[in-house]
């Protein structure tokens, strides 16, 4: 009797010890969790340039005058599609640049849009309706800026930018924040200037990260967030519990009857 209640203690001894081994495999050290350790002790600065037309962007113009019907016809709106951030509703609603970098104006004609920034484009807009109005005010905006996510976050995909930039905790946050096993040490940032694309990979648990140029999120970046390691071992290890799980039922049961 004393054998067998000897023998029960050990086989439970030994599934406590596996069952510790998987438990402690899965904890995740907590500096390995918090972003932009040590920020408060640094001064933290990042260079945000507005940004630049590139040929095939989307423009939506909007022109106001003292003449309402006359500058209405600049104003590209159809009745069938109500938003502008619709991919299939952009040639429809907004001017696209061709690749010599111009948009088409009725009246005017091309105006370069390639290399301005916003801003720029509406003084050049406005600059070349002055003939045509008294007094008029020129409203810009490019509505295809995207960029894009993937990897290890709960929300993949591309997200639409009303702004010129985002940071990428910004970022990360609109894709519904990273998984439980992301890698914040290897966070990949995608960028094509130029027709050349650059890789850059931050580690999102240093504050430092925040003054690379790449932290700055613009149109068109592709962001990867790598997993961990654990990812792999919780993958390799996934017949092992399965494994595991049977013989430790099929041991309960067996010791039932």
């Amino acid at each position: 009797m004393l054998r067998f209640l000897s023998g029960t203690s050990q086989r439970a001894n030994f599934l406590f010890l596996v069952s510790l081994c998987f438990f402690l495999n899965g904890c995740v050290k907590h500096e390995n969790l918090v972003r932009l350790q040590n920020a408060d002790s640094q001064v933290l600065t990042a260079v945000c340039a507005p940004y630049t037309i590139h040929s095939n962007d989307y423009v939506v113009i909007d022109v106001k005058s003292l003449d309402p019907n006359s500058s209405y016809f600049y104003n590209i709106k159809s009745e069938q599609e109500s938003d502008p951030y619709n991919e299939s509703s952009l040639a429809l609603n907004s001017y696209c640049v061709n690749a010599a970098g111009q948009i088409n104006l009725p009246k005017i004609g091309f105006v370069n849009a390639k290399g301005l920034t916003v801003v720029e484009l509406e003084k050049a807009v406005t600059d070349s309706l002055q003939k045509y109005f008294t007094l008029v005010f020129v409203k810009a905006k490019v509505v295809n800026m995207k960029f894009t996510v993937g990897g290890e976050v709960k929300q993949p995909g591309s997200k639409v930018m009303v702004r010129d930039f985002y940071t990428l905790s910004e970022a990360l946050a609109m894709s519904g924040e990273v998984s439980d096993v992301a890698d914040l040490s290897q966070v990949r940032v995608t960028r094509e200037e130029n027709g050349v694309y650059t890789s850059r990979t931050l580690d999102l648990r240093k504050s430092e990260c925040v003054t690379d140029p790449f932290y700055i999120i613009r149109a068109n970046d592709e962001i990867y967030v790598q997993p961990t390691r654990m990812k792999a071992l919780e993958a390799n290890l996934s017949p092992v519990r399965t494994a595991l799980l049977f013989l430790t039922t099929t041991f309960a049961i067996i010791r039932l009857f």
